[in-house]
């Protein structure tokens, strides 16, 4: 009888201990979402840097931006010091972020950086991190032709203890710049640098067209490199053909405008009008007739 006192008695306790835990958790609140924070480091044209930063998070299977999110990003250390910038993030949850000119010596001293993105935490999300590592590095285009082929050269550099170094291993996309998408030059989809840092790929598209002069732009790029984040270089080449301006556009024909409908067709149109008017007016004329007509009779 005594023991099955105590077991009553520890099965109570822990029904409590259960209970107790089950209220903590339910006056905590709901679970908060996931946040997926990216930091991106492009280079265009080796000019102005700047850092794209996502902020985003999964519904229905599906990533979208996350909006009113009050994010901070910094170069290096996350110190009030090494601020760069702070933003509330906007409906796509991107923003742009470009270095300020209070940098400039930090920038230009080193070879390395290191971008770290804060998230602030609130009601949706704790507080998230993001950040990305990036080597200085350029890329350069230049192009050789011959009788036969014509080739495009990219060299890739990156900055090493204040000198500039060939890049090697670095995956290359060369393509010609088009306003739906870039098309490849070639073949293959992307291309990897030597010890030299170089890459030599052979243009095979003949036939395209460029503006009204032939030319048209070479753009070569990494994408999301771990270590020289996307950068890129474009180049005007004369490799294109000039399009055919079509000079019949004032001339008369059948989708012309009403004041340029062909004369042929002016001329049926008019005969068909006069000739109905014209048959109208002569039966009008002898209706009159026959009412003089019969008024004489």
């Amino acid at each position: 009888m005594k023991l099955l006192k105590n077991k009553s008695g520890s099965i109570l306790f822990t029904l409590l201990l259960v209970g107790t835990v089950c209220v903590g958790q339910d006056s905590t609140g709901t679970e908060k979402k996931a946040l997926q924070l990216n930091v991106s480091y492009y280079l265009p044209q080796n000019n102005i840097p700047y850092v794209l930063v996502t902020t985003k998070t999964k519904v229905d299977r599906k990533f979208i931006g996350v909006k009113d999110l009050k994010v901070s990003v910094y170069l290096n250390d996350p110190t009030d010091s090494n601020l760069i910038q702070s933003f509330q993030s906007n409906a796509t949850g991107e923003e742009r972020i470009y270095i300020p000119t209070s940098f400039k010596e930090v920038w230009d001293a080193a070879s390395s950086f290191t971008f770290i993105a804060v998230a602030a935490a609130n009601k949706e999300f704790d507080e998230t991190k993001g950040e990305a590592q990036v080597t200085k590095a350029k890329i350069e285009i230049d192009t050789n032709r011959t009788d036969e082929t014509k080739n495009v050269i990219v060299n890739v550099k990156q900055l090493q203890k204040g000198e500039w170094v060939p890049a090697k291993d670095v995956e290359l996309k060369i393509a010609v710049k088009r306003s739906l998408g870039n098309l490849p030059i070639g073949d293959e989809e992307t291309y990897t640098t030597d010890s030299t840092g170089s890459v030599t790929a052979e243009f095979k598209r003949d036939s395209l067209l460029g503006d009204n002069k032939g030319n048209f732009i070479l753009v070569a790029r990494t994408e999301d490199h771990e270590t020289l984040g996307n950068i890129f270089a474009e180049k005007n080449v004369p490799w294109g053909t000039a399009p055919k301006i079509d000079k019949s556009f004032n001339n008369r024909s059948l989708w012309a405008t009403s004041s340029k409908t062909p004369v042929w067709l002016l001329f049926m149109a008019y005969s068909i009008v006069i000739g109905v008017w014209g048959t109208i007016f002569y039966l009008v004329s002898l209706l009159f007739k026959i009412k003089k007509l019969g008024k004489t009779l």
